[in-house]
């Protein structure tokens, strides 16, 4: 089973979606499923010893586990209290891509500028233009590239600001 994390930065997997028929001739009583953890939900950083979630109707998935399998165990438990478990690894993915947002088409005239302009100095382009900002359903950073200048000996022309966006498994 693959899962994708959501637009909020987690997913769930119900039992209902681990249990591919389970049965038994009294009747069940109980389908449940639990993880297995072996990276922090809140942190990300990998644990001294894994944890196993309680049992439950679903499991919960955040950004900490995109791009690893997660062990998740099925619990059935029949109408006499026999119970039998199975397990299996789920892949976590984050398929959402960063947006980066933020910036607007400006015009400034030369004299509006500090006599000590450059261009391609990407601090002082954020500080008169603004800084551009990046929304992703898990964590995400913006990554100014060089410009693309087009400036005449004049010194008119465009400076063409570039980014991207690069999220905590790598999408771009």
């Amino acid at each position: 089973i693959n899962v994708s994390i959501g637009s909020q930065g987690g997913a769930r997997l119900r039992a209902d979606q681990v249990d591919f028929g389970s049965y038994d001739n009294c009747g069940i009583a109980s389908i449940e499923v639990r993880r297995k953890s072996m990276i922090d939900p809140v942190t990300c950083e990998t644990l001294d010893e894994p944890i196993m979630s309680d049992w439950g109707e679903f499991v919960e998935f955040t950004c900490c586990d995109a791009n690893t399998y997660v062990t998740v165990e099925l619990l059935v438990t029949d109408v006499s209290g026999n119970q039998n478990t199975c397990w299996l690894d789920v892949l976590v993915e984050d398929k959402i891509d960063p947006i980066v947002f933020g910036l607007e088409d400006l015009t400034a005239d030369c004299d509006e500028l500090p006599s000590d302009f450059d261009a391609r100095d990407s601090v002082q382009l954020v500080s008169l233009f603004g800084e551009a900002r990046v929304f992703d359903n898990c964590e995400a950073s913006v990554i100014e590239l060089d410009p693309i200048l087009d400036i005449s000996d004049c010194g008119s022309g465009t400076i063409t600001r570039r980014f991207t966006a690069v999220d905590q498994v790598g999408n771009e």
